[in-house]
């Protein structure tokens, strides 16, 4: 891609790139704001603002900047649903697609003049590739078939094919298709059994990368000679190793991945060499930090990868030329994904307790050159506050417990702003999902509108989370299940020890894995846990496995204990055990859940009916896994907000 010349670079960084640090100085700091202080002073106090209010804060995700720096997509959902937008230099944002539901992913052409998203009906997991012009923003369907998941899509290097996977032979297993635009036809490449996903292809397109799992830490790499059809297996490896989103690099001798088949099982940024088969890591081999996410340049010049340090995220940034690391802003917030340009930008996403997600630049040449004053980091992008006043959005105090059998357990502990030691609170215990998520120091709109309102909140990372290594994540794996639960009991515990929350007054809630451990602790530990709100959770693992989608089966076998152990996942299941749940519980679900079916759901809501305690649902029968939709997501929270304040005693109350 032909250089940008300095002066442009320029005018982009003055039209583009506003730093919100100096604009809030100067307004607070001018003389203008006077008479608003003093209006301010005189009107009344408003209340805290309904919760949809909170939920209309905007975002944007996934920002991607064209080499030059002149354009910039982004997903924001704030048509409703996750839409791509194109901010254009010197311009206004403009949304390119119009989809009923949202896009999944977008994967753009060198160029970025096409770009490849997935897009389900509403419910569905069984994505499409479609194909965007990203200038028009017309959209294609390259392949029509509701009842094939589609994944994976990669361009080749001359642009004019599309090769991916899908379950189109076997609905347990994701063979190799190719989309060739000179035809118009897709046509299988390669049967294959498992798990696979297309990755990248090589500089000549003559080769495929891609791996297969074979468990939910577990996979191994292929190169797919695509005249021949020979496969080579790039890692043979024993035990459970992660060999994560690999690439090609600039010559095709060598690739780029994230895996953990280092020291300690750490997720590191690493190489491996085609010709030798050795795997060596970029940066430092002693870095204790998972790698969460990585990017390149259109040349592969420069690359970038994210590290996870106690949950914050730290941007690394190498200039292979000269091998050094180059400087990179000081964050104190989560970086989703982070792309660096042949001109010398930093483009990323970027959010944090206090901010929403949005896009941001770093001028690492300027930075090289000691010119901080114009290397940012600087907005490109701009959420909406929806009215809200942003210094109600208070940072967590990150806190660590011990578990029963020798892990520290991190945590991250929330309190209302006029929280004073001595006085409890009513607290919610807020549990990921995954099990392979983590909780972190991230914007999120309704812990703002819980803290408004007296609740405090703790957001545990119990083992089998990940951000803490592979020994960590794998702690919990089948018959571990129960030392999961027991970490969350101890964080609720923890809170009753130091006099945060008092006996009576503890919540739970959770989507997915979560939902299974809020019913799993309000059943097993039932004098800590006195109200839950489970959305999509796992009530009977036996059924679970039995009925969820085809080809996820064998890797939630890998996490949770085999079909064949029926009387563990019985053991396990908080059906067995719904007798013991005592407290108020609400139970959310989608019917169109393709992950958990909608069966988990109608299972408890039955079992927990005979206990003779309030009992609420909620089914949306247009949704699958998640809640999507805005209207079915507001409703949600203020059914959700409303049921903890009617069973959790609210602040007001007490104090």
């Amino acid at each position: 891609m032909a250089p940008i010349r300095r002066q442009l670079l320029a005018a982009l960084l003055a039209a583009l790139l506003l730093s919100p640090v100096v604009g809030l100085a100067g307004i607070a700091g001018s003389g203008k704001d006077a008479g608003g202080a003093a209006l301010r002073a005189l009107l009344p106090d408003a209340g805290v603002p309904d919760i949809d209010t909170f939920m209309q804060i905007g975002g944007h995700f996934s920002p991607s900047m064209s080499q030059d720096g002149r354009r910039l997509f982004y997903f924001s959902a704030a048509s409703g649903t996750s839409q791509l937008y194109r901010l254009d230099q010197g311009g206004f944002p403009t949304q390119i697609t119009f989809l009923p539901g949202p896009i999944t992913y977008m994967v753009e052409n060198e160029d970025l003049s096409y770009a490849l998203s997935g897009f389900a009906s509403p419910g569905s997991e069984n994505d499409q590739i479609h194909l965007i012009d990203l200038t028009t923003g017309r959209v294609q369907a390259l392949t029509n078939d509701p009842s094939v998941r589609h994944a994976s899509p990669r361009w080749s290097a001359d642009g004019l094919s599309v090769y991916y996977c899908a379950n189109q032979i076997e609905r347990t297993s994701f063979s190799l298709f190719v989309h060739d635009f000179r035809s118009g036809e897709n046509r299988l490449v390669l049967e294959r059994s498992g798990t696979n996903s297309v990755c990248d292809l090589s500089g000549d397109d003559r080769r495929l990368l891609f791996y297969t799992s074979t468990g939910s830490n577990n996979n191994d790499l292929y190169l797919l000679d695509l005249a021949s059809k020979a496969v080579r297996h790039l890692t043979p490896h024993e035990g459970a190793v992660q060999y994560s989103a690999p690439f090609f690099s600039a010559d095709s001798r060598g690739l780029y991945m994230i895996s953990t088949a280092g020291a300690g099982g750490v997720s590191r940024f690493m190489y491996l060499d085609l010709e030798s088969l050795t795997l060596r890591a970029v940066g430092d081999p002693t870095s204790p930090w998972d790698v969460e996410t990585y990017g390149a340049s259109a040349s592969r010049r420069y690359l970038t990868w994210v590290e996870n340090q106690n949950g914050y995220s730290r941007i690394l940034l190498l200039d292979t030329e000269s091998g050094k690391l180059l400087p990179t802003p000081e964050l104190a917030g989560i970086v989703s994904t982070a792309q660096p340009t042949d001109e010398g930008l930093l483009c990323f996403s970027y959010n944090s307790p206090t901010l929403p997600p949005d896009a941001w630049v770093w001028d690492f040449r300027a930075a090289q050159q000691g010119r901080l004053d114009t290397a940012g980091p600087r907005q490109l992008t701009f959420a909406p506050w929806a009215g809200i006043d942003p210094t109600i959005f208070r940072a967590p105090e990150l806190i660590r417990y011990a578990s029963s059998d020798g892990f520290e357990i991190p945590a991250w502990l929330y309190l209302p702003s006029d929280f004073t030691v001595g006085r409890p609170v009513p607290f919610i215990v807020d549990v990921h999902g995954g099990p392979e998520g983590q909780s972190r120091p991230d914007f999120n709109r309704h812990y703002g509108y819980l803290l408004q309102h007296g609740f405090g909140i703790l957001a545990p990372n119990f083992r089998g989370s990940t951000g803490y290594g592979q020994r960590f994540l794998d702690a919990d794996n089948y018959k571990g299940r129960q030392g999961a639960i027991e970490d969350v009991a101890n964080g609720a515990r923890w809170l009753l020890e130091r006099g945060y929350a008092a006996p009576g007054r503890m919540g739970v809630k959770g989507m997915s894995y979560g939902g299974f451990m809020t019913m799993a602790v309000m059943a097993e530990y039932p004098d800590l846990f006195q109200v839950g709100v489970e959305q999509a959770g796992i009530a009977n693992f036996v059924s679970f496995l039995e009925q969820t989608a085809d080809y996820r089966r064998a890797l939630r076998e890998n996490e949770y204990g085999p079909l064949s152990d029926r009387a563990f996942l019985e053991s396990i299941s908080p059906l067995t055990r719904a007798t013991r749940i005592r407290g108020p519980l609400m139970v959310v679900h989608g019917v169109k859940d393709q992950r958990v079916p909608i069966g988990e759901a109608r299972q408890i809501l039955r079992a927990v009916a005979q206990n003779g305690v309030p009992l609420d649902s909620l089914i949306f029968a247009d949704e699958g896994h998640s809640i999507a939709k805005r209207e079915n997501r507001l409703t949600y929270f203020r059914r959700m907000v409303a049921f903890f304040k009617q069973h959790l005693q609210p602040l007001s109350e007490t104090r």
